[in-house]
């Protein structure tokens, strides 16, 4: 095996390989097909720590294996396979990142506990699985009452056959729907279909109410969705804000017809 300088095999450990996976690497350049036993003999190393090595190169992609009947022989078909290395690193950094931005507001949310703060939680969501995901979540809780902003019920046409178990669902738990919407053609026939479950619509003059945001109020707990064509959605967690969207909605309530 020719002996290749000690800054090669420096540069080659800055890319992320070991000593060993060093020796191993440059041992299969230009050598062809390698058992194990073939690159612990030229590499002069143990062959358990040469079997470490290329196994973690060939995750890495670095290596390839070829199989000989049961023997399983590895080379290097280019040497820009290296290049996998900061490829399968990248792709591990990704992963930890999504994870790490998924646990974030949980993070958040202990950091706001330990300073005896009450936390903000935001999930954003977007599209017809948001929009759903927001009705529903207004089930969860111990709250009686949910609040709902409306708008137009004659727009309201996104999702109607998922949302056919909610009332049935809502009426189970005893929690009772209220329902501001604007005045319309349809006002009238949705208040009829109020009567007897649980449920009361009131509406307000359309030049003084014709929200473009479809929103509720439960307990702690806020929703908003855009209603668009992204359908984008944002569920807020926070006793404070939901109490005062809970006071403006009331005395909402209170001048609706």
């Amino acid at each position: 095996m020719k002996q290749l300088s000690q800054d090669f095999k420096s540069s080659l450990r800055k890319t992320g390989l070991d000593r060993t996976q060093v020796e191993v690497f440059s041992a299969l350049l230009g050598a062809g097909l390698l058992s194990i036993q073939d690159l612990a003999k030229k590499v002069k190393l143990p062959r358990s720590s040469v079997h470490l090595a290329v196994e973690n190169l060939v995750e890495k992609g670095v290596t390839l294996v070829h199989m000989q009947g049961k023997r399983r022989l590895f080379y290097i078909d280019t040497p820009n396979r290296i290049r996998s290395i900061i490829d399968f690193d990248q792709n591990i950094i990704n992963e930890r990142k999504s994870v790490l931005e998924q646990t974030l507001p949980e993070i958040h949310a202990l950091f706001s506990t330990l300073k005896g703060e009450e936390p903000i939680v935001v999930e954003e969501l977007h599209g017809e699985d948001g929009f759903v995901k927001t009705f529903y979540s207004s089930l969860q809780g111990n709250h009686e009452d949910i609040l709902r902003i409306g708008g137009d019920p004659e727009k309201f046409t996104v999702a109607r056959d998922r949302l056919a178990d909610y009332r049935k669902l809502r009426i189970k738990k005893g929690m009772k729907s209220f329902i501001l919407v604007p005045d319309g053609p349809m006002v009238e026939s949705e208040k009829m279909d109020a009567i007897g479950k649980s449920r009361e619509v009131r509406s307000l003059p359309k030049n003084i109410y014709n929200p473009e945001v479809q929103a509720s109020i439960f307990g702690d707990t806020v929703s908003f969705t855009i209603w668009d064509s992204g359908l984008h959605s944002i569920i807020i967690k926070n006793s404070k804000i939901a109490s005062l969207l809970d006071s403006l909605y009331r005395i909402a309530w209170k001048e609706a017809d």
